[in-house]
Order: C-alpha cells, then sequence, then structure tokens
C-alpha cells in the first residue's frame, strides 16, 4: 500500500510502500481508506533515505561521514537532503550547541 513514511531498510525499490495484512476483505478496505486520508509529506521519503543511509554508515562502524557522503549515498538533491534533514529534526528536544563547545 503507498506509504510516503515507508523505507525499507535494505531495498530502497521497495521505499513508499508499506505491506499490510488483513484479516478480511472489508478490513483491507478499511486500511486502503485511512492510507488515502493519510497526507504524504514531501520530506518524509527523503528522510527515511537519509536515515537508512546513517544506520549503513553504523553497521559500518564509521565515527564520522560528511554531509556530501550522506547526500550521495541517499540520491536526493540538496534541497531535498535539507528538507530531510530538517524533518528528521522536527521533534529533536536536544540543545543546539556551537561545535566548539561540550
Amino acid at each position: 500500500m503507498p506509504d510516503s513514511s515507508a523505507t525499507h531498510a535494505t531495498e530502497p525499490a521497495w521505499d513508499g510502500r508499506r505491506m499490510v495484512v488483513a484479516c478480511s476483505a472489508d478490513h483491507m478496505r478499511q486500511l486502503h481508506a485511512q492510507a488515502a486520508a493519510r497526507h504524504c509529506i514531501d520530506a518524509e521519503p527523503g528522510a527515511g533515505k537519509l536515515f537508512r543511509a546513517l544506520e549503513i554508515a553504523r553497521r559500518d562502524n564509521r565515527t564520522e561521514i560528511s554531509t556530501g557522503d550522506l547526500q550521495n549515498a541517499t540520491g536526493l538533491t540538496q534541497e531535498q537532503f535539507l528538507a530531510a534533514v530538517q524533518w528528521l529534526e522536527r521533534d529533536d528536544p536536544s540543545p543546539r550547541r556551537p561545535a566548539d563547545q561540550p
């Protein structure tokens, strides 16, 4: 089922689709209606791609990764990349500090 928030952990071709299981045809219709009512957020797919790239870097024990490398790994344009970062930071309660402060 289409879902802008769905990002597959390893297969980018499956991004934007969520697998659902329904117990009846009526239940499946309800799930489709819920999905159709949900607004697609343009930055959401990019945020998923960015998160996946970060997870892959973490699994590869990369302790540092440049924003350029992340952008290349996601395949996002600069505008999409920035929107994805903003989307991921929208609920981040951590205070922002200058880089020279602990």
